[in-house]
């Protein structure tokens, strides 16, 4: 009984807000949202419309974005065919929802489907084969509609959550976003969005937005990325050409060494407890991987350079000294020769 969905190991909650005739208060909806707030939900799937919005539930969603959540929602459904349509409805007109409106088995917009400047994504709506309630034994029907489709979007949604667990909703947006099908006009347009939602895939372009496949690190990049030793901005950027700080070094390091990484006092005046990197600080100070100066100071926010690199790197990793340079730029004088 039941159908395999996108996400097969994703976890379901239905929050019942309508009735037996599809009909329901905008104060249910908001009870409903709320009680995926509370309970830490990843992604919420809303499959009705109104056409109107309320401020009360355009806060709620709000709430809920902040929050960490992913929240998908139908376009709307036109009961006759139209060519000329405002925008999609509501909710999923709010910009803290992805409006996901319906395709064909040609990819061609269904003539039902609610289009508008803030359709996010399409996705399959015409002819979907799944259960229905009716007669005493589960039946399976085909069905239409926008509200088909949204359960598309939100499974992939729930895949890169999978996927990339430490993206946060608005990284996981952007690269849905840049790995839609693109359908209809180039780029984003009315009538499908960013275009035809599209699962994670191996490429590391679909990871970070300013990461190409064809850079000499971006092997490297992924692979750091998968082990959890780094991550990227909040502007779905990894910026590999921006300068790492001390304090970034050291986390990366304490990351990849599996050193204690909660936060918490280090011996450093400049270094307090509620630093994101103080765990790795003092546990790598503990183990003689890194020291600080003289006066006290670590100074976590000044960018590292490569001699200093080179010498956490031996002391992490025992590496044995030659008495050799390589380098015509490192005199003997140095601490990192």
């Amino acid at each position: 009984i039941g159908a395999v969905g996108v996400a097969p190991d994703a976890e379901l909650y239905a929050i019942k807000t309508l009735d037996s005739a599809a009909k329901g208060n905008i104060s249910d909806v908001i009870a409903a949202i709320n009680w995926a707030i509370s309970h830490n939900m990843d992604i919420i799937n809303l499959s009705f419309t109104s056409p109107t919005g309320t401020a009360l539930l355009e806060s709620t969603l709000q709430e809920a974005y902040n929050r960490g959540i992913l929240i998908v929602a139908a376009s709307g459904n036109a009961v006759n065919p139209r060519t000329s349509i405002t925008d999609v409805l509501y909710p999923a007109r709010y910009s803290t929802v992805m409006a996901v409106g319906s395709v064909n088995k040609q990819l061609t917009r269904s003539v039902f489907s609610y289009f508008g400047s803030n359709l996010d994504f399409v996705a399959p709506g015409e002819e979907i084969y799944s259960t229905t309630i009716g007669g005493p034994d589960p039946q399976y029907i085909n069905t239409y509609g926008t509200s088909m489709a949204a359960p598309f979007v939100t499974g992939i949604a729930a895949l890169y959550k999978e996927e990339y667990p430490a993206l946060n909703n608005h990284q996981i947006r952007g690269h849905m976003e840049r790995a839609a099908y693109d359908l209809g006009d180039p780029g984003k347009d009315h009538l499908y969005g960013y275009g035809l939602v599209q699962p994670p895939s191996s490429e590391q372009a679909d990871l970070f937005i300013d990461l190409k496949d064809n850079a000499w690190y971006s092997d490297e990049i992924l692979y750091l990325y998968r082990k959890g030793i780094i991550n990227g901005y909040a502007d779905g950027g990894f910026h590999p050409n921006a300068p790492v700080t001390r304090a970034e070094a050291v986390a990366m390091l304490g990351r990849a060494k599996g050193l204690d990484g909660t936060k918490t006092q280090t011996k450093f005046t400049d270094v307090p407890a509620s630093s994101f990197a103080s765990g790795y600080v003092k546990s790598a100070t503990d183990k003689g991987i890194i020291s600080g100066f003289k006066d006290g100071t670590f100074r976590p926010g000044n960018n590292i350079i490569r001699g200093d690199v080179a010498v956490i790197f031996k002391n992490a990793f025992g590496f044995q000294e030659t008495g050799k340079s390589y380098f015509n730029d490192v005199p003997s004088s140095k601490h990192y020769y």
